[in-house]
């Protein structure tokens, strides 16, 4: 899906000089745009003026006043199947602007003459058609009944409200509470989270919403993205990166999946007929190969070592499948089979495709994730061949389980390959979220049951990042 995305204040100037604004950051609608980005949505961020740096593959649009921002969200609107208004535009503006600076030389009380800004969600209402609408209300009083009136006044499907006077909440931190009010008047009532874990949560809600309601174009499941991720299956914590410490729902989809039917191809919803010399097996596997190419969209919350884009899935399985191969010596068992950890290690992210992956630090995110992966690999590994559904689903179990010697160190690695990046990248993403060296060790520690020669390694990375300011004690 495409989604529109509104960040930050509006500036209604007073005089060159001066200006009417307020306390938003921006941190509520960027979380939003980065959460959305790392699920592989194509994201436009319409951003009044903060002080945050552009999400990496996010398209930016600075605008500064309240018509500023409508005018940006009328141009790009027809081209997205969401929009959520997180910004915080300035409800009044001078009904003159002074063309120069207004000098205090009088020192009597002075008037200064306000007129209502155009209410953005009103004045796109009838653009809406079968789009998504979500918009945020900051309220000091009467939250939840301010925010169902907002909804029916403005035919909003979701309404995010929240008590801007709670210290935790609203402005200027990186904590929010908020409450949900759909265009039904159900009300969901979320408890303190991180504005990144609201994002993540949230973005779930729109892809559940697309499902539904058919809008979208990418297909995958509800969730979040991740870099230091793990996956709360079958007791297997995964380790500090995307995918594979799982943190949920990783790019999770977008509306409308179409399964690639066993004797033909999957395109984008469209199911194509395979030429008639095509056996059934082999058409399941060209179905199967076609299918997982969309790992390749998944994208984790771990950046590249050179921290120019996020890494994806499909990258992170081929670099596990090379430290295998390179790092085998220094596995605590002798004798591995390796090429079943390679195979373990190319295979275990798939049910990503479906099921996502959310931050390993999401608490609420997480709830809910063994019962995801397992539908995931149920859907995915049956479009193979019954054998080899059977072996891939195998593959998938023996690493969750982590009771082999094979499956410990191929989840030692999926912990210390995040760590590698997090590292090279001077903790971006550890500092972005207030990760501390302790959640760190404790989420990862499980690398010295497959291989304490790593976790030597890593609790070396882990001092020495925090020596060098990358990691909060």
């Amino acid at each position: 899906m495409k989604l529109l995305i509104t960040a930050g204040p509006t500036r209604e100037f007073i005089d060159p000089v001066r200006f009417i604004s307020n306390r938003s950051s921006g941190k509520m609608g960027y979380e939003l745009a980065i959460a959305a980005r790392q699920r592989g949505h194509d994201v436009v961020l319409v951003s009044g003026p903060v002080a945050l740096p552009c999400p990496v593959g996010v398209h930016r649009v600075p605008v500064v006043a309240a018509d500023d921002m409508l005018a940006a969200v009328r141009k790009h609107l027809p081209a997205c199947e969401v929009l959520i208004m997180a910004a915080a535009v300035a409800d009044f503006r001078p009904a003159v602007r002074l063309a120069q600076k207004w000098k205090k030389t009088v020192r009597e009380p002075t008037t200064l003459a306000l007129e209502p800004t155009p209410d953005i969600l009103l004045t796109i209402r009838s653009d809406k058609g079968d789009r998504l609408f979500v918009g945020f209300a900051a309220e000091t009083e009467r939250v939840v009944e301010s925010a169902r009136g907002k909804c029916a006044a403005k035919g909003m499907d979701l309404i995010v409200a929240n008590d801007v006077t709670r210290a935790d909440a609203g402005f200027d931190v990186d904590t929010n509470v908020v409450t949900l009010v759909d265009a039904a008047g159900v009300e969901t009532a979320w408890p303190l989270m991180t504005k990144a874990e609201v994002a993540e949560r949230l973005i779930r809600w729109v892809e559940e919403k697309g499902r539904e309601q058919g809008a979208g174009g990418r297909e995958q499941g509800a969730g979040a993205v991740a870099s230091d991720s793990s996956s709360v299956a079958a007791g297997a914590d995964r380790g500090e990166g995307g995918a594979s410490d799982g943190t949920g729902d990783r790019n999770a989809g977008l509306a409308n999946r179409t399964a690639p039917n066993v004797r033909g191809y999957s395109s984008g919803g469209r199911v194509e007929t395979p030429p008639p010399d095509v056996t059934e097996r082999l058409g399941r596997q060209m179905a199967f190969l076609r299918e997982i190419d969309k790992l390749k969209s998944v994208y984790r919350r771990t950046l590249l070592m050179d921290g120019s884009r996020f890494e994806n899935d499909a990258e992170h399985s081929w670099h596990l499948a090379v430290m295998a191969m390179l790092l085998v010596e220094h596995a605590n068992t002798t004798g591995l089979d390796i090429g079943k950890v390679v195979r373990m290690v190319l295979a275990h992210d798939l049910v990503e495709i479906d099921a996502g992956d959310t931050y390993v630090y999401d608490t609420a995110g997480n709830v809910g994730k063994l019962e995801r992966e397992a539908r995931a690999a149920d859907r995915i590994f049956g479009l193979l061949p019954g054998d080899q559904a059977a072996e891939f689903r195998a593959l998938w179990d023996e690493f969750e389980t982590r009771e082999t010697p094979e499956a410990r160190f191929a989840a030692a690695l999926d912990r210390v390959q995040p760590l590698l990046h997090n590292f090279a990248t001077q903790g971006t993403v550890w500092r972005q979220h207030g990760i501390t060296s302790g959640r760190v060790a404790d989420r990862n520690r499980h690398v010295a049951d497959g291989s304490r020669a790593l976790w030597t390694y890593a609790e070396g990375l882990i001092r020495e990042a925090v020596a060098r300011g990358y990691l909060d004690p």
